[in-house]
């Protein structure tokens, strides 16, 4: 069914049968994911491991070039 619904204070509708696009999953070893970070001007400052080290979750910070208005 149609369904209208709010997220921070804006409004959103979706129709009966729409898709969402919720989610990429993208694999990088440590390494890569750190290039990725650092080209978009992001510095990796500390990471999480699951207890069988499959998944991560990265805490960067913008570098000062990026967060300057």
């Amino acid at each position: 069914e149609d369904i209208a619904f709010e997220i921070a204070g804006e409004q959103f509708a979706m129709r009966a049968g729409e898709t969402i696009h919720t989610e990429n999953s993208h694999k990088f070893d440590f390494r890569s994911a750190d290039k990725q970070l650092l080209a978009g001007e992001w510095t990796p400052v500390r990471r999480w491991l699951d207890s069988e080290e499959r998944f991560s979750l990265v805490l960067a910070e913008a570098s000062i070039a990026r967060s300057a208005p």
